[in-house]
C-alpha cells in the first residue's frame, strides 16, 4: 500500500470518527437543554397548579361569604317582615291608659315646659309634675303599646329636662334650640300614635 492510500485511509478514519464525536457533543447538548426545559417546564406546571389551587380556594371563600350574607340578610328581611307584622297587630291601648293619658294632657304640659324654655324661663316646676303623670302612667301599663307610649312621653321629659339644665347652665343656644326642635318632631309623631292607637 502506498502511503498517499494509507494517509486517505487515516484521514477518512479521523474524519469519521470527529463527525461521530461531533455529533456525539451535538446530542449531548441537546438533550441538557432538552432536561432544562423539562424541569423549567416542570416547575412552571408547580407554580400554575398552585396558583389554581389558590384561586379556587379564593372562590369558595367569596362563594360561602355571599351565601352566608345572602341567608343573613334573608332572615334580616324575614325578621323585620316579622316585627312590622307584630307592629301592626299591636294591641290597642288599654282603657285606663287611654283614660289617664287624655286627662293627663301631657302633650300639652310638653308643650307649655317646652314654650317656657323657648321663652329662657325655668321649666323645671312644670317638668316635674310631668315627670309624676309620666311615673302615674308606668304604674298602669298594662301591654307593650301603653309601655311603648310611656317610653316616649319619657323621652320626650329627660329631653325637656337636659333643655332646662342647658338653658340654665347658659350653654349654647343652637343646643337648646336642636334639642327643643327633636320634642317638636317626636311629639307630633306621638300625636298621630295616639290617635291611631285610640281610634281603633
Amino acid at each position: 500500500m502506498k502511503r498517499t492510500e494509507r494517509n486517505k485511509r487515516e484521514y477518512e478514519e479521523d474524519r469519521r470518527l470527529e463527525e461521530s464525536h461531533y455529533y456525539n457533543e451535538r446530542d449531548q447538548r441537546r438533550e441538557q437543554q432538552l432536561e432544562y426545559e423539562n424541569e423549567k417546564s416542570h416547575k412552571s406546571k408547580k407554580w400554575l397548579i398552585a396558583i389554581i389551587i389558590v384561586l379556587v380556594a379564593i372562590v369558595a371563600v367569596c362563594l360561602t361569604l355571599f351565601f352566608i350574607h345572602k341567608n343573613s340578610t334573608v332572615s334580616n328581611d324575614t325578621n323585620q317582615h316579622a316585627t312590622e307584622q307584630h307592629e301592626g297587630n299591636q294591641p290597642n291601648a288599654s282603657n285606663d291608659y287611654q283614660q289617664q293619658t287624655q286627662s293627663s294632657d301631657i302633650n300639652n304640659q310638653i308643650n307649655n315646659a317646652k314654650d317656657k324654655i323657648q321663652n329662657n324661663k325655668n321649666s323645671e316646676a312644670i317638668i316635674n309634675n310631668l315627670q309624676q303623670k309620666i311615673d302615674s302612667l308606668k304604674n298602669n301599663e298594662h301591654n307593650t303599646t301603653d309601655k311603648s307610649l310611656t317610653e316616649d312621653f319619657q323621652q320626650q321629659a329627660d329631653k325637656l329636662k337636659e333643655a332646662n339644665n342647658a338653658q340654665l347652665n347658659n350653654e349654647d343656644q343652637s343646643k337648646v334650640n336642636q334639642l327643643l326642635s327633636d320634642i317638636d318632631q317626636k311629639l307630633s309623631s306621638i300625636k298621630d300614635k295616639i290617635n291611631t292607637l285610640f281610634d281603633k
